[in-house]
């Protein structure tokens, strides 16, 4: 008796495709608001173990913004690299 795969398990790997593929743009849309590379990102979420080490990565935030050009800083900063501006802490 030979009997063929129902439909649910033949899209199974298109399914997990699709799946791993929002995840990883996922993780890197999140990283590129927090001002870390959209692309590592992106590969580090696509694989199953990659979760763990992308979220304790993202969790690092020893920066800030500047109010004045919006560009990435370090907390400890008292004045901008990018535009000089001063900043009140």
């Amino acid at each position: 008796m030979n009997q063929e795969p129902s439909v649910f398990v033949s899209l199974l790997p298109l399914v997990y495709i699709a799946v791993t593929v929002i995840k990883g743009w996922l993780f890197a849309r999140i990283a590129k608001i927090v001002g870390k590379s959209f692309g590592l990102y992106f590969v580090l979420g696509i694989f199953p173990i990659s979760d763990f080490i992308a979220l304790i990565l993202l969790g690092n935030q020893d920066t800030i913004r500047c109010p004045q050009c919006a560009e990435r800083i370090r907390k400890e900063a008292k004045k901008c690299r990018h535009c000089g501006h001063e900043i009140n802490t």
